[in-house]
């Protein structure tokens, strides 16, 4: 029974997970449209601000904590911006990887090299 809860628990996680940072994507594109430029620095402080953070993660400070306990992270990249993701379990990390491929326009895990051909 606890191996189908943890199942069931990871199951659960990959797909908010999944939903979470696609959420924040459209949101950081949603607001600022039409200015050209995200700039250079974090962009989460602006997003928690404006109310843009999805109710299914949480918010300290500055930081955007999601539902498996890491963090999210979005940074200005002049006229795109980067979101980093942090302390994924290998199954989530995997579920997330393998549905990526729909408005990203590159993918990195750790140090490797980044995914830019889904």
């Amino acid at each position: 029974a606890l191996s189908l809860y943890n199942n069931a628990t990871s199951s659960s996680s990959s797909t908010q997970l999944l939903k979470d940072p696609n959420a924040v994507r459209s949101a950081t594109q949603q607001f600022f449209m039409g200015q050209g430029n995200y700039g250079s620095a974090s962009l989460n402080q602006t997003l928690i601000t404006a109310s843009k953070i999805p109710a299914t993660m949480t918010v300290s400070g500055t930081t955007i904590n999601t539902s498996v306990g890491g963090t999210l992270t979005v940074t200005g990249n002049g006229t795109n911006f980067t979101m980093a993701v942090t302390n994924l379990p290998a199954d989530v990390c995997s579920t997330l990887l393998s549905n990526s491929s729909v408005g990203w326009s590159q993918v990195r895990v750790g140090t490797s090299p980044a995914l830019t051909t889904f």
